[in-house]
């Protein structure tokens, strides 16, 4: 789970500090700040789901699909990466399962 809640939450911070210039041109004022807000809270997220904390990497998520609609332009990346975020903790979690069992198989 650590490596791909990580790496989903790095392409995200990514995706939006390339979205921060698009959202200030479409939405002068405050379109800048709220992709540049979304781009911190994702490396915030990085950081901590590298320590296999999902909590916070969800909190994210949610807090990112909420700050989009004050910037139409990023709402379909926040619902995209919201998707990914759900898939990589799926996933995530059946790989540490199967890698404790082949431990304790061991």
């Amino acid at each position: 789970m650590r490596v791909i809640g990580s790496a989903t939450l790095i392409f995200q911070a990514i995706v939006f500090a390339l979205a921060i210039p698009v959202a200030a041109a479409l939405r002068p004022g405050y379109g800048g700040w709220v992709a540049g807000i979304l781009l911190v809270l994702s490396i915030v997220g990085a950081a901590t789901a590298r320590r296999g904390d999902i909590i916070v990497g969800t909190t994210v998520q949610v807090i990112s699909v909420l700050a989009s609609f004050f910037t139409p332009i990023a709402i379909p990346l926040a619902l995209i990466f919201a998707g990914l975020w759900a898939t990589a903790v799926y996933y995530g979690r059946k790989a540490d399962a199967a890698d404790a069992a082949r431990a304790q198989g061991e």
